[in-house]
Formats: C-alpha cells, structure tokens, sequence
C-alpha cells in the first residue's frame, strides 16, 4: 500500500532542513513527508523511497523525474524542460493532487504497470514528438477526477491527450483541444473505461480514428459527459469503440464529424452489447455511413435517445444505421438526415423493434428518404412517419406493421391496420415533438401498451410505458428530449466537468482519505470501474482498428 505510515515517520523541510529537494528525498524514509517551502527549484528529481512531497506554499519544479517508489506530490506546479517527459514512472504507483504540469514531452510516462491517481491535475500545452502528449501508460490504469487535459499535441505518435493499455476511471474531468496524430485527440484506452460527469470538446486527430476518444478491446460506461466540436479522421468522430461493449446515458453529442468511414458521432464496432438511453446527439457527419450514429455487433437498444442534423455522403443512416442480431429501438427521435443511401435510419440484422419513434424530414439521393428496414423480421408500432419525399420506405424482410402513423409523405410503403394517416400536430416543430392538445395520435397506439401515466398509449416518440426516464434521488427535469438533467445541491442544473458543486472532499492526498495515502481515491476509482461490470462480457484482447 502506497505510503503506509510509522511513529517513526520525520517530516524533512527544503531548504530549512535540506538545500535541495533532492538532499532531502536521499536522506528520506519510507513513509517521510517532504514539506517543500514556496519558490521555484530547477531539479531533475529521483525519488527512492516511499515519501509524500507536499507544498508549503506556491512551488515550482523545473525539470524532469525518475520516481522509483510509490509516491506522491501535493500542491506543486511542474514544469519540463521541453524535451524530455517529466516524469518517468518505474513503480507501481504514484498519486499527484493539486499540480499542474506543462511544458513537458509527455507528462508522465511508464511502462511498469503502474496505478497513475491525479486529482486536481492541469495537464496542458505538453507535446510529445513520438509518444502520447500528456500520459502515455503502456501497462497499467490511471484514475483522474477534476482535472483537466487542455491543449496537449503529438507530432507523429497516436495520441494528443491520454494513452493507457490498461483501465481508466475518469470522472469531472475536461478533455480539450487536444491534437493527436496517428490515434485520438483526446483518449485512447485499450481496456475498460468509465467516463463520468467529463467534458470532452474540441479534439481532433491527423490520420487517426476518433477526434475525442477511442477504446479497444474493453468495456466502456459514460454518463453525464458532454462531447462537442470533436473531429475524427478513420471514423468515430466523437467516440469509437472496437470490440467492447458500450453504456452510454445522459450524455450529449454536438458538432461531431469524421473525414472518411463512418459514425460522426459514434462508431460502435464488433461488440456483442450496446445500450444508449437519454442521449442527444446534434450536428454529425460522416462519409460511409451513420452521419451521428454506426453501430455493428450483437446486441443494440435505444431508449429516449434524440439522434437529428446528421449526414453521410456515401452510405446509409444520414443520420444512424444499426446492423445487430437484435435492434430494439424506443422513444426515440431520427430526423433532419441527408444520405446518398437512407436519408434518416438504416436498420439491418437478424431481428429489430421499433416502438414509439419518430423518424421525421430526410431526403436521399438514390435511397428512401425516412427509413430502410433490412432486418429479417421487424416489428414497427406506434411509430411516426413524416416529412419524407419519394420513397420514404423501403423493406427489406419480414415486417409486421400496426399503429403508426404517416404524413407529408409523397407515398406510404408501409401502411398498417390501424394507423393514422393525418397530422399529429406537434406543440412546435421540430424543437418540442410533443403531441398537441387534440392531436388524432393521442391515445392512438397499441392496445397492447399503455402510457406512463396508465391510458392508451400515445403514437410517436413521448408515448408508451417508456417515454419518461425513471425517477431516481439525483435526477431532475427531463426537459423536452427526455433527457435528464442532473441538479446540484444548490437546485441547480448540474455543471458538467469542473466547475460542478459535487465533488471528492478534502484538497490533496491528505484529504482523500484522512491520512497520507491515495489509496481511498484509488479504491473509489476502481469500485466505479467495477460496480457495473456484470452488465458486461469483457472482451478479447486489443487489436487492430477494424474496417467500418
């Protein structure tokens, strides 16, 4: 356990005690404090026994470091020479809170498989010639709450931001303008992600695949983040994951685009699981495919998920296209989508449900304008149909078809027993898809479902049993997209990232836990990164990226 405390244990003072900081971790035990006293130090630090090394005042430390023990920093500013990473990690693990470190050739490096913790940690304007520009791990996990990686850059390795070959617990955290080359802007994990409460905008990538982030071979779990102005090159411009499954819920997807392949948005390839619920994505293009949304593999559900403005030049799905031996779609809402294939969702695999959606206003070069249903059987009620000209439809297998409802189309491919074929009148399209008072889709679903509130199900994507999200103790007003909106103590809209009012307690590794280890940050880390794993098949080792 890292730093585990003696009654012999001595705090070493710099410079009362000891000239330099590294007199002081020479003459140090495991289990010393070293109380570093306000300046600036030009040291190239190498730390050999197990010590804290904590600030007493505004510090700084020009150079770079070796740490060969497990070890910590609490309040201290590094900055790098320039050339060189600041630090070199050769133990198994390390905790650095209140920091920031800048001007480095890669902030941390190691590949010792190390636990890396950062709380409170400023990684910015880092840039790496070869390797990843702020953390590149190769072998271990890294926990990181409250920081923020801004502005980090490689010239010819993968990744601008983060890189891990091993597990990442991220949490209230901001991902910015980072610039990769070969990999990610931002993150790239090959093993299991959670991504919580963390924005992530403005990266971009040269040749790589997702501008934001990319995760091969794991599991991956993201709440409550916002994706925006992320750009990709091979595909997945906000988000790519190959071969691991995939959680996604109350998170927002704006701006996002990939230059070639496909997914926008979001590329999801080769997973036998991928759920989203509550998400919004807005303003996505694509070349081959899925302008907000590509999805492939086993199992795929959607609930209360509002996908619209997207495009794809070649290909399918302006706006989605799902392939899966089971596609089940809910609540949801596809509109505003341009393709040369299906203007607004493609849908092909085994088996699909589609029930309560809206799929509203596509055009298509050569394809149907709204929706290409290629799975081999389909089930398609309560559903709304609209804003679709020549051919909004096409059916490729078995489709069994009751309840819906159609408009401003220039034909109906697929008309049902008991569907509505009037205007649904909503309160104020295409912003609010409500149904309007007196509205001929009210109470005109299935008998077979109700509503949430017990009467006749609605048509379209607010009606049904499922049409709300379910309450839970810090969840507040869904709004008009259905997704929730998480409130602060104060009453509040919740601050994504960090400037949020809920946050870890206490400043430091001290405060962590009451004593001087991180272990308690650490633990909490990799209980978020476990609690839900039964959700989940772990996949098969990373390899390369796939063709989409």
């Amino acid at each position: 356990m890292l730093l585990v405390t003696s009654a012999l244990a001595a705090t070493l003072e710099v410079p009362a005690d000891y000239s330099t900081i590294q007199e002081a971790l020479d003459a140090a035990e495991d289990g010393d404090e070293i109380l570093v006293a306000g300046g600036g130090y030009s040291e190239d630090l190498t730390v050999g026994a197990e010590v804290e090394v904590r600030a007493d005042g505004d510090v700084e430390i020009i150079g770079r470091h070796l740490l060969e023990s497990p070890s910590s920093f609490e309040g201290i500013d590094f900055t790098g020479n320039g050339s060189d990473p600041c630090f070199r990690i050769d133990t198994d693990e390390l905790t650095v809170a209140d920091a920031s470190v800048v001007g480095c050739a890669g902030a941390f490096t190691s590949s010792a498989g190390v636990t890396l913790v950062l709380h409170a940690v400023e990684l910015s304007g880092n840039a790496s010639p070869d390797g990843a520009g702020a953390i590149q791990l190769d072998g271990g996990d890294l926990v990181m709450t409250d920081s923020s990686v801004r502005g980090n850059s490689t010239t010819y390795g993968q990744t601008g931001g983060i890189e891990v070959n091993g597990d990442v617990v991220i949490e209230s955290s901001v991902l910015s303008d980072n610039q990769g080359y070969s990999g990610p802007g931002a993150l790239q994990v090959s093993g299991s992600l959670v991504l919580q409460d963390t924005v992530v905008d403005g990266n971009s990538t040269t040749y790589g695949t997702s501008g934001g982030v990319a995760v091969v071979g794991g599991t991956v779990e993201i709440s409550g983040s916002e994706f925006s102005d992320n750009a990709g090159y091979n595909g997945g411009g906000a988000l790519y994951v190959q071969g691991g499954d995939l959680v996604v819920e109350s998170t927002t997807f704006e701006g996002s685009s990939t230059t070639y392949n496909a997914g926008g948005a979001i590329a999801w390839l080769d997973g036998d699981f991928l759920m989203m619920s509550d998400v919004r994505a807005t303003g996505g293009s694509a070349q081959n495919g899925g302008g907000l949304l590509y999805a492939r593999g086993g199992s795929i559900s959607l609930v209360r998920v509002w996908l619209e403005e997207g495009q794809t030049t070649y290909g399918d799905g302006g706006v989605a296209s799902l392939t899966g031996n089971s596609v089940e779609v809910t609540n949801s809402v596809f509109r505003a989508g341009t393709a040369q294939g299906t203007g607004v969702l493609a849908v092909s695999g085994q088996s699909a449900s589609l029930v309560n959606n809206d799929f509203l206003d596509g055009s298509s070069q050569y394809g149907a304008s709204l929706l290409s249903l290629g799975s081999a059987y389909t089930e398609f009620v309560n559903n709304i149909g609209a804003f679709g000209p020549d051919t909004p439809v096409s059916v490729g297998g078995t489709v069994e078809a009751s309840h819906n409802a159609w408009f401003e189309l220039d034909a109906i491919e697929l008309e049902g027993p008991d569907d509505v074929l009037a205007d649904c009148e909503f309160v104020a399209y295409p912003d609010d898809l409500h149904l309007a008072e007196g509205s001929p889709c009210i109470d005109a679903g299935t008998p077979d479902l109700l509503d949430a509130d017990g009467s006749p199900s609605d048509i379209g994507a607010f009606g049904g049993p499922d049409s709300e999200a379910p309450e839970s103790e810090d969840t507040g007003d869904t709004g008009d997209t259905g997704v929730p909106l998480d409130t602060d103590p104060d009453g509040g809209v919740d601050d994504t990232g960090l400037d949020g009012d809920v946050k870890l307690q206490g400043s430091g590794v001290r405060g962590f836990c009451g004593c001087r280890s991180g272990n308690a940050l650490i633990l909490l880390g990799f209980l978020m990164l476990f609690r839900r794993r039964d959700r989940f098949t772990r996949s098969s080792s990373p390899g390369r990226t796939a063709d989409i």
